[in-house]
């Protein structure tokens, strides 16, 4: 899914995941690039981080990072496959397409 945020972020945060014990949070990220926007309220200009990002939900397991790290053109293939909603980067990249050629989406 395409993310922003203001801070640039990290490839591969894992956390644990409160909800359900004994599980971690992975968040992968990739084709971080920063965009310039206009702070509505003090009409200054901001860096922004803008980013596709993929989240798992997994079970703990001791050197998942290190496997993770290994194998990540792996998981982000995994990432990008699973990724089927409004926010997702290709269907974002469509919609801006469409605009570029003046279809209103």
């Amino acid at each position: 899914m395409r993310v922003r945020g203001n801070l640039s972020p990290n490839a591969l945060d894992i956390e644990a995941f409160a909800p359900m014990p004994g599980y971690v949070e992975v968040r992968l990220r990739e084709n971080v690039k920063s965009v310039t926007m206009v702070d509505e309220m003090t009409e200054a200009e901001v860096t922004m981080y803008e980013y596709d990002e993929y989240t798992f939900h997994l079970a703990d397991k001791e050197g998942l990072r290190e496997e993770i790290e290994a194998n990540l053109t792996d998981w982000l293939i995994t990432g990008r496959t699973l990724e089927i909603n409004e926010g997702a980067s290709i269907v974002q990249d469509m919609k801006e397409a469409l605009e570029i050629v003046g279809v209103s989406v």
